[in-house]
């Protein structure tokens, strides 16, 4: 609202953050000439399209190189 909420020590605060979850297959790939890839428009551009060059890491294993097959 319009006033301010004041914080004191021992309050509760909760955030809630959605966020979509690519789940498309991924394939090993060589690893790609780019380290990053950003798009022209700003935040959130990448512009992935199939065959780009991307980094995997599993739960458990280090980042492995991959293309997208699928957008």
């Amino acid at each position: 609202g319009p006033q301010d909420l004041l914080v004191q020590d021992g309050d509760r605060i909760a955030q809630l953050v959605i966020i979509p979850i690519y789940q498309g297959q991924v394939h090993k790939g060589t690893a790609p000439i780019l380290q990053t890839v950003r798009g022209d428009k700003g935040c959130v551009s990448t512009n992935l399209n199939p065959g780009a060059k991307v980094w995997v890491r599993t739960e458990k294993g280090p980042p492995e190189p991959a293309d997208i097959i699928a957008t």
